[in-house]
């Protein structure tokens, strides 16, 4: 078993990105002054093959379970990451969003940020009908990763999401219990 620090934020999908990329840009400021080597906030879409590949690196990606996507295909969906069929899961990618990206003196690249992701995926199931299924979270902005490292600076960043009102989850595995 690997230890972990995990996080989640949530923003109200009201919250104008220019207010989030602020935020970042701030967070990353607190990350130069506690010694990191790099800190960059950067706008992202997600379309391309280049830039999905991105989204799995930057974040988890969260995961859809639903009964119909057990009997309809929704791979020709550039939202939807390795559904499987016989679970009736797949992942989810994100459409845009702002991210901040921390690098430690070892080159250790961390992300925290706000994810917008699609309402809806379309897939086709066995007899040619469109299946729609709705995204359950909404449009909210919304970002989950994790990093191993009981470095408390990881820790320090993520209060500063709490105080903004932000953090939605954390898990500490190197916190004693």
């Amino acid at each position: 078993m690997s230890l972990d620090y995990y996080y989640e934020f949530n923003a109200a999908p009201s919250k104008p990105i220019e207010e989030l990329r602020s935020f970042l840009t701030d967070v990353g400021k607190e990350a130069l002054q506690l010694g990191f080597a790099s800190a960059v906030t950067v706008n992202s879409v997600f379309r391309s093959v280049d830039q999905l590949q991105f989204a799995r690196r930057i974040c988890l990606l969260p995961v859809l379970t639903d009964a119909r996507l057990k009997t309809a295909d929704f791979s020709a969906d550039p939202s939807v990451d390795r559904q499987e069929r016989r679970e009736g899961e797949c992942g989810i990618f994100p459409v845009d969003g702002v991210l901040l990206v921390v690098v430690n003196q070892s080159g250790l690249e961390t992300t925290f940020g706000f994810l917008r992701f699609p309402k809806l995926i379309i897939g086709m199931d066995d007899n040619g009908t469109e299946v729609k299924i709705e995204y359950p979270v909404g449009p909210e902005w919304q970002f989950r990763q994790w990093v191993q490292s009981p470095d408390p600076r990881y820790r320090i960043l993520v209060s500063l999401f709490a105080a903004g009102g932000y953090l939605a989850h954390e898990r500490d595995d190197y916190r004693p219990k």
